[in-house]
């Protein structure tokens, strides 16, 4: 499983989102963020300052049962890359190099719009309750201001259940929550696929009923020797299915060509069921997931 922050989610259906939007209600803080001045907006392409999430359990695994878990940032982390093509419900993520005047110092970074940023750190914000779900969890900040549980929990919720997500906030911090759905793990035809160079590709799983507004999320990225460009693309959970276009993947083939022979390092599918809010901090994200590693093979044109 992936650390929840560590996931760059993005969703073409929730670009025109108002707070709240994509679970069945939610509530945002209005506390000031300690550091530079934030776009509150889920509309944009920059990663979540905040992203507390319930992950499904496993199929292969289920006896090690649900995760619980999350992060959030004093506010969102510098764009180093900037969406440079989009086509459909897809986009293609690469870097986007700036030049600083002068130039940044100590650690900070020069960012895709060629200002000078720092790193955030990672907030404690109370009490991060579940609830819903049997049993309900509740877990305090650790050891870098995360939440994360010591065990898991087989059989946490079924299917569709309705699951309150809520962070108590405390200091400055304001309090988040949402209700979102359960989405269950996810099944694949198969976790063996092919990227075709000058081709578009398909990818499948079995379509999800449950919940109705559940999206599915594809991810290829290229992350090595300190290339990072990605392909994302977004479709209706039960739609089964979605095509990425022969552009996007010849960008990202492209892009790892300075690897190791790996053209498309990572890959994973997920279910996801989300609210994203707007906040002074940043976007922050309360979901229920379930996720799949798959391997790709690059075909290059001959």
């Amino acid at each position: 499983m992936r650390p929840p922050l560590l996931r760059a989610t993005w969703s073409l259906a929730l670009l025109v989102a108002h707070a709240g939007c994509g679970g069945d209600g939610a509530s945002g803080g209005d506390a000031g963020p300690d550091g530079p001045p934030v776009d509150p907006s889920c509309a944009s392409d920059r990663e979540p300052s905040a992203r507390f999430s319930v992950v499904a359990e496993p199929g292969a695994s289920a006896r090690l049962g649900s995760q619980v878990g999350g992060q959030l940032l004093a506010f969102p982390h510098p764009r180093l890359e900037a969406t440079l093509l989009t086509e459909g419900s897809c986009r293609f993520v690469g870097a986007r190099p700036a030049l600083c005047e002068p130039a940044c110092g100590g650690a900070q970074v020069c960012d895709v719009d060629g200002r000078c940023a720092d790193y955030p750190e990672a907030l404690a914000a109370g009490a991060f309750t579940v609830t819903g779900t049997t049993p309900p969890v509740t877990l305090t900040p650790r050891a870098g201001n995360g939440y994360y549980a010591d065990q898991g929990y087989p059989g946490l919720y079924r299917p569709g259940d309705p699951i309150t997500l809520a962070l108590a906030g405390a200091g400055p911090v304001a309090a988040l929550s949402a209700t979102v759905r359960g989405v269950p793990p996810l099944a694949l035809p198969t976790t063996q696929l092919v990227a075709r160079e000058h081709a578009p590709m398909d990818v499948a799983w079995t379509p999800i009923a449950t919940p109705a507004e559940a999206e599915v999320l594809v991810h290829f990225d290229s992350d090595h020797h300190g290339v990072r460009a990605y392909v994302e693309c977004v479709a209706p959970a039960a739609a089964g299915e979605l095509t990425i276009p022969a552009a996007l993947l010849d960008r990202l083939i492209l892009a790892g060509e300075t690897g190791i022979g790996t053209y498309i390092e990572n890959a994973w599918i997920e279910v996801h069921h989300q609210a994203r809010l707007e906040t002074p901090r940043g976007c922050a994200v309360l979901e229920s997931y379930a996720d799949q590693f798959v391997h790709v093979e690059t075909v290059r044109a001959p």
